[in-house]
């Protein structure tokens, strides 16, 4: 296929971006695929903004509820497990997981899956 002169569309992305697009015959578009790249978060990483963002939360009253993703979740229960030295990084963790942890007057529990 010979080479067309294309317009230069300008994407800005969080991360690095690979941007690969398909033509027909006539130079006509057919498909187009943006596709963000984003290394994972180191591990120990993931421990440490766990345990920074408990502190933030750790003297509201009541309960309170906390959607993340698996990593995140994962980093969540190291940090609330005494001991726990790495076990949650080899548990699944599916989309839907819920658990909950009792905080009483600052203390938070060990969380338990309740879903």
């Amino acid at each position: 296929m010979p080479k067309k002169n294309l317009k230069m569309r300008v994407v800005v992305a969080p991360t690095p971006t690979v941007i690969a697009a398909a033509y027909d015959e006539n130079g006509k578009a057919d498909a187009c695929t943006l596709a963000f790249y984003s290394p994972m978060e180191p591990l120990a990483s993931a421990v440490k903004r766990a345990a920074a963002f408990i502190e933030d939360i750790r003297h509201l009253p009541g309960n309170t509820l906390i959607s993340t993703h698996a990593i995140a979740m994962k980093g969540l229960l190291e940090v609330l497990t005494p001991g726990s030295e790495g076990a949650y990084w080899s548990k699944y963790i599916g989309n839907c997981a819920v658990y909950a942890a009792e905080n009483a007057s600052g203390i938070i529990g060990i969380p338990y899956e309740i879903l």
